[in-house]
């Protein structure tokens, strides 16, 4: 495989105010230093924070959109509950196990073309109407339940090993009985970060204990993922 220097960056993930500059290079050529670039599809910042891939991810999911609602706009419901549902929704949720925000502010953000798809599809731009009732009807969960389903489900796989993502080792088991903590529930990864604490293994183990243990010992990912989605439905 041969590397382009041109079009390599270098990028250091820190949260310190003050760095310590280094020039890499690549075949005798200075690589350059960028504050942000994408990874396999997320926009990965120096700060560690998720705020530029989201703006991006939500620009686009808009653009999406939006040619949508101009091709569209005259066929059915169904027919644009399903445009929606394949050409923008995935864009909104894709890797979003990694970069789900706990924010209001960009959780609102994320939320915002979801429900201008709710009006285009029923047809329904009234100020005074209920979006929410719009995506009860459509039986749209808000983005930010789906992906706590989503961060769930993968720790399950990852926990029974369906995937190639493995369970670090320091993750322990909870071998001491506790109330409100189900029968394989895991020890609670405490951080002295917000950004680590609220990060997919702490913040997923914390929800995964509060799983009753009927749903938590549920091996197959098919009927673990349609068993979550009715918990959550019924609370």
């Amino acid at each position: 495989m041969k590397f382009a220097p041109a079009k390599c960056h270098t990028i250091k993930l820190t949260q310190g105010r003050s760095t310590n500059s280094y020039i890499y290079k690549m075949q005798g050529i200075d690589l350059s230093s960028v504050d942000s670039h994408p990874y396999l599809g997320v926009e990965l910042s120096k700060d560690l924070k998720w705020t530029k891939h989201i703006t991006k991810t939500v620009n686009k999911a808009n653009r999406t959109l939006g040619v949508v609602r101009r091709n569209l706009g005259r066929c059915s419901r169904e027919v644009k509950a399903a445009a929606y549902t394949i050409l923008v929704r995935p864009t909104l949720e894709y890797a979003s196990s990694v970069w789900d925000p706990h924010q209001k502010g960009l959780i609102k953000m994320i939320e915002k073309p979801q429900r201008a798809a709710a009006r285009f599809v029923t047809r329904n731009y009234d100020r005074t109407s209920s979006v929410t009732e719009m995506m009860k009807q459509l039986n749209w969960p808000s983005l930010e339940q789906r992906r706590k389903e989503a961060r769930l489900t993968l720790f399950h796989k990852a926990v029974n090993k369906e995937i190639a993502v493995t369970i670090p080792a320091y993750v322990e088991e909870n071998r001491r009985w506790q109330r409100n903590i189900n029968n394989i529930g895991y020890k609670h990864l405490y951080c002295n970060r917000d950004d680590y604490h609220m990060s997919f293994l702490p913040r997923t183990i914390r929800e995964w204990n509060l799983l009753p243990t009927e749903l938590a010992e549920n091996k197959s990912p098919e009927s673990f993922k349609k068993l979550l989605v009715k918990y959550y439905n019924n609370m």
